[in-house]
């Protein structure tokens, strides 16, 4: 960078180059006869002319190319607040320049739509190093679970039967080593409905909230009525006081064909804000039915990521992925 009088405030930038507002000085001295028609010596009318319409002229050239700037998110400045408006974005108060910028040039990357490709690409503008791979897993490593149509805990009832919903009032754990059966207290899930009676053989999906922790059981007995409710079943799986349990259909099904990983390096996908960062991003560029994971990449320096699991069954686990850079 040169310093000189055609650096002025405004006008600097770090480039060995000639300053702009210098290159039009010597122009304009040349054109008024380079010192043959006019004087143009330092001091001179003409020369301070010159020197003027120099400066005018550079810093002229130097708005329209920061208002050019202002036009991309990703090179914007003054224009930030605008820009972040327009992609619904709120930055940290303690967010630089730049950081500011990377939201939204990855924002603006990912307004090309859901392929995999503008994905990538916004993420790597995002975070940069931080940022590993994206991995979609291919339509024959699918996983399905239930692996059937319909398999428990999906619950499927007629839906022209009205719905009983019930609050459990103790938590379920039995001894499952032994029988699994468990007599539990209950009352409607709406206390200002009349009395809901669960009958023998009736099936209920308890805590389907929790696609892991969810299981249908079959009524085995029933008695009481007001505050004294009680069922019996065989249950498989603990759950927790004040958990729902109902009549009510409710399909369940997850699958990994829409499911995508976001691979970071091990630090980054440990930080609050990064992870806050790529779930924005994930959220306005995928399609309404895909999901996401944010994991990282293994610890012991092998080209492999580590295997990812989603807790389905219990405390089991299904295989979602394992695969090689």
């Amino acid at each position: 960078m040169r310093f000189s009088a055609f650096n002025g405030f405004g006008l600097a930038q770090f480039s060995g180059d000639l300053p702009m507002a210098e290159t039009v000085y010597a122009a304009l001295n040349a054109a008024t006869g380079g010192g043959t028609a006019f004087d143009v010596s330092e001091g001179t009318d003409m020369e301070a002319t010159n020197f003027a319409d120099a400066i005018a002229i550079a810093s002229a050239r130097r708005s329209l190319e920061r208002a050019k700037l202002n036009l991309a998110p990703e090179t914007a400045t003054e224009k930030l607040p605008q820009h972040e408006a327009a992609f619904v974005v709120s930055p940290p108060k303690d967010a630089t320049i730049a950081e500011r910028r990377a939201v939204l040039a990855a924002r603006n990357l990912a307004a090309r739509g859901s392929r995999d490709e503008a994905i990538t690409t916004a993420l790597q503008t995002l975070l940069g190093s931080d940022f590993v791979a994206l991995y979609v897993a291919p339509q024959a490593d699918t996983e399905r679970w239930p692996s059937t149509v319909g398999g428990a805990p999906g619950h499927y009832s007629r839906v022209d039967i009205p719905a009983k919903t019930i609050r459990l009032l103790e938590c379920v754990a039995p001894d499952f080593g032994v029988s699994g059966v468990a007599t539990v207290p209950y009352e409607n899930w709406d206390t200002s409905q009349a009395d809901e009676l669960v009958v023998v053989g009736e099936k209920l999906i308890v805590e389907c909230e929790i696609p892991g922790g969810a299981e249908v059981i079959t009524v085995t007995s029933a008695s009481g009525e007001g505050a004294s409710r009680t069922l019996a079943a065989t249950f498989t799986k603990p759950h927790p006081l004040g958990c729902s349990a109902t009549t009510r259909s409710t399909p369940l099904q997850l699958s990994t064909r829409r499911h995508i990983l976001v691979v970071l390096k091990i630090a980054a996908a440990k930080r609050y804000e990064t992870r806050r960062k790529v779930n924005e991003l994930m959220a306005s560029t995928v399609r309404g039915v895909s999901t996401w994971s944010i994991v990282h990449e293994s610890s012991d320096g092998s080209a492999y990521f580590a295997s990812i699991t989603l807790d389905v069954e219990s405390l089991d686990t299904v295989t979602i992925a394992n695969f090689s850079r």
